[in-house]
């Protein structure tokens, strides 16, 4: 049985139950994907960690000015300098592992993120 068959086989049912039926296909609808993002307090992503899936209008104290690394995980997640989503980074981050982000930025200060696709 070659890779193609295999595929049609196993995403087919028999119609009324019997095995000698004719078989359609089923299909599943895809799964949701949602935005998930991780914050590390130091570079190469050592430290404290924060994982997200939604949006931070206002990053604590004790995380603004810690922002050493980020993964991302799902989505294009945009940073801001300051909070209420004011003074964007001049980059968007898409997926991957982004080991010191004040290179990429020019500072650590992060007073707002949030997904804007995914």
């Amino acid at each position: 049985m070659d890779y193609q068959e295999f595929l049609s086989f196993a995403t087919a049912v028999p119609v009324d139950g019997n095995r000698g039926a004719k078989r359609r296909a089923v299909f599943e609808p895809p799964a949701k994907i949602y935005p998930d993002c991780e914050l590390f307090s130091e570079r190469c992503f050592a430290g404290l960690s924060l994982r997200l899936g939604v949006g931070v209008n206002l990053v604590t104290p004790e995380w603004q000015g810690h922002i050493s690394s980020i993964v991302i995980h799902q989505g294009i997640w945009r940073f801001y300098h300051k909070p209420d989503f004011c003074e964007p980074f001049p980059i968007d981050l898409g997926p991957g592992h982004y080991a010191n982000v004040a290179e990429l930025w020019g500072s650590q200060t992060c007073g707002s993120f949030q997904p804007i696709a995914w």
